[in-house]
Formats: C-alpha cells, structure tokens, sequence
C-alpha cells in the first residue's frame, strides 16, 4: 500500500510510537497530502525521519483541524466526537530509519 500522505510529528509522538503506543493528534505538528479515513499514510520526524506508516482514522482535513490538539477537543473542533487516536497501535508499523538500515549492514 503506498501512502497517500504524511504527517509529521514532534519528538514526543515519535518516543511514544517506539513505545509501542498508537499515535495522538497532540503529537502531529504538520499534514501534507490529501487523504481519507482508513488511508495508509506516512509518520514522519519533523527532521525528515520516516518513522512508521499506518492507517488514518480521519481525512487529512480534518487531521489539520486537531493536529497538536488534545482528545477532548476533537467534538469542539470537528463537530463530532470521533476516533482518540489519529493512528491506532493495531494499524501502524513503525518502519527502519534508512541510517539505521545502512549501520546494521
């Protein structure tokens, strides 16, 4: 499945996903791309670091609405309450850095 899009992430957000936790809007400082809900989309670090790939539960416009927002706010800011989390740990798989790929050869 290629990625119809990005989203990037503060450190935090990526300490977290390598925890094995799925991946919250509070973390996404940024969206690139258009997608829809259940798209496959790109994790990137805001240095430029894939850092995993999985299924959005909203459309990229919305995740540009609640990105760097907290849960509670999604029904204030959306209209609606949906999903707590933008990538749920059950749909993500974190990826190999390439650096990290090229050190373990």
């Amino acid at each position: 499945m290629a990625p119809s899009g990005t989203l990037i992430v503060d450190r935090g957000a990526i300490k977290a996903l390598h925890a094995g936790n799925s991946l919250l809007s509070v973390g996404v400082t940024r969206v690139e791309g258009e997608f829809f809900s259940g798209d496959p989309v790109r994790v990137r670090s805001m240095a430029g670091e894939d850092i995993a790939i999985g299924l959005s539960n909203y459309d990229s416009n919305e995740v540009e609405v609640i990105a760097g927002q907290r849960t509670e706010t999604f029904e204030e800011l959306l209209g609606y309450q949906g999903p707590d989390t933008l990538i749920h740990r059950d749909n993500l798989a974190i990826t190999v850095p390439q650096k990290a790929a090229k050190e373990a050869l």
